[in-house]
């Protein structure tokens, strides 16, 4: 697969689209000047990190967008932990400064007594760490044999706290994660995790005892750096290049805090916008991000909800027809740039036992599967409601849940039915008292609203009984096989990345194609 493909946006849940950030008029618009980036949580949160820079690092504490000094590490590569101990053993006061505890530190280790920092709001001298009270217990009574002089006392530990190991696999420095503390490169260099480069700082977090979160926390253009060139190919147009990073800046002001449980604002996948860090960055997108420096759409003074997608197929759609509400700059537009690109038009094949997998899959019961059926289509094409009818009942999907079910590229689509070579023409009747099967058809005929009509092979009867017959279905049971063949990949709201790499070649420039797939939209400072 080619490594620079676009890739649309997914969006899980309408709150995007009806929860707009609360400003009036644009110049209430805040852009900030950082942003956290979630690189690993939940499922992936690990217990151990490798860290690695050409210049040594600096642990600094982060408050009110300023960073504090907290303590520099010469080592060019350090492991980060969780700290599982129960107790420690911490000697004397604390601290304001890291130069009153490295004092008492350096002191202590002429007297060969191996210690570290820790910090949580204040500096303290620790030494050793244990698993067991007892164990921390019969440390603490020999060093006060042995160091009379020196005042010591059990603590015991939060679940919360970070380990810094250097390279000879001594712990350095312990901390509090619920303090915002984030490690640098000393000379501002990127910093290296597991092997993968990023700008900024990294932040680890734990709760209740959990393996590390790991965020980036780095300034929004130096963001869009490394989400561009995933988005779209850095080596595209230069035009096409500026309006994507226009609109992957709205949608991150626009989802700021979207995962505040977690600590930070955005992941680094498709959940939000696909996130490579230093290693993904090219010259040209860099550029883009810098030429558009500070520029947002906006609609009637408030931010743009920038959706984007990677291929409409040659037409977008309007909002409503995908999710719910109606956004005005999200409309339907013709597309016909994106002709001729990758996945403009697209085909998959499915049997009837992979449709009723995949209904089985989402829990649904609907009996042998007797057809498929497009209900209801939107002014664009795109499939509005999908019903999948069974001999034990009916199952619908309306909008993206209709794409979503059988895992399309996007909702617009028709269905081709394939049948049976020996099959022939050959119709069941399902009804509350059992079925039959009817053979000959060769001579029948159906009465419509439109006239009296053939029966043919592609003919779909549906007919509701009376009384005790709750149901009577007409179905052609030849067909073995739906092709459905369909245009465009992802959603089909904002817009399109090939569309917007042919409008570049063909000379318009960013604000052009921006104003194009963004109905009534201004482009803003």
């Amino acid at each position: 697969m080619w490594k620079y493909k676009p890739k649309f946006v997914n969006i899980v849940i309408v709150f995007f689209l009806t929860t707009l950030f609360p400003f009036n008029s644009f110049a209430s618009v805040s852009i900030p000047e950082y942003i956290k980036i979630g690189l690993k949580y939940g499922n992936s949160a690990p217990s151990s990190v490798d860290l690695k820079s050409s210049s040594g690092f600096k642990i600094g504490l982060i408050m009110d967008e300023h960073i504090y000094d907290l303590i520099h590490i010469n080592d060019n590569s350090i492991e980060i932990k969780n700290e599982q101990a129960l107790y420690y053993i911490k000697i004397e006061d604390e601290f304001d400064t890291i130069e009153e505890a490295l004092n008492l530190k350096n002191d202590l280790e002429n007297e060969d007594l191996n210690t570290y920092i820790f910090y949580d709001g204040k500096f303290k001298i620790y030494l050793g760490s244990y698993l067991e009270e007892e164990e921390c217990l019969e440390g603490k009574e020999e060093l006060e044999e042995s160091f009379s002089h020196y005042t010591f006392e059990i603590v015991s530990s939060d679940d919360n706290l970070i380990q810094i190991l250097n390279e000879g696999g001594d712990t350095i420095f312990l901390y509090d994660s619920s303090e915002d503390i984030g490690i640098y490169s000393l000379e501002d260099n990127p910093i290296s995790v597991d092997g993968k480069k990023y700008r900024g700082s990294i932040i680890f977090k734990r709760i209740n005892n959990s393996n590390m979160t790991v965020i980036n926390r780095l300034k929004l253009d130096e963001y869009l750096y490394g989400v561009v060139p995933k988005e779209m190919s850095g080596s595209w147009h230069i035009e096409a290049l500026k309006a994507q990073a226009v609109a992957a800046r709205n949608y991150a002001i626009m989802n700021m805090g979207k995962y505040k449980n977690y600590g930070f604002d955005l992941t680094n996948d498709t959940y939000s916008q696909v996130y490579g860090g230093y290693d993904a960055e090219h010259p040209n997108s860099n550029k883009a991000v810098d030429e558009t420096k500070n520029k947002i759409m906006v609609y009637n003074g408030k931010i743009v909800d920038a959706l984007y997608h990677s291929n409409s197929g040659g037409r977008t759609e309007n909002s409503e027809n995908i999710w719910s509400n109606k956004v005005p700059y999200l409309r339907g537009v013709e597309d016909s740039y994106s002709i001729g690109y990758p996945n403009d038009n697209w085909s998959v094949s499915f049997t009837k036992n992979d449709i009723q997998n995949k209904l089985s899959q989402n829990k649904v019961d609907i009996g042998e599967l007797l057809d498929i059926k497009i209900e209801k289509l939107s002014e664009n094409g795109r499939v509005l409601s999908l019903k999948f009818i069974g001999t034990e009942g009916e199952k619908e999907y309306t909008k993206s849940s209709a794409r979503s079910i059988l895992g399309l590229k996007s909702n617009w689509f028709e269905i081709v039915k394939e049948g049976d070579s020996n099959g022939g023409n050959s119709f069941f009747i399902y009804s509350s008292k059992g079925s039959e099967e009817i053979k000959d058809i060769s001579n029948a005929k159906i009465i419509t609203s439109d006239g009296i009509k053939d029966i043919d092979e592609n003919t779909n009867i549906y007919l509701k009984g009376y009384n005790k017959i709750k149901e009577i279905i007409f179905s052609e049971q030849s067909v073995k096989r739906y092709i459905l063949n369909g245009h465009g990949w992802g959603h089909g709201l904002g817009m399109s990345q090939w569309g917007a790499k042919k409008m570049a070649e063909s000379g318009f420039s960013y604000e052009d194609i921006l104003r194009h797939y963004y109905t009534g939209i201004e482009i803003q400072d």
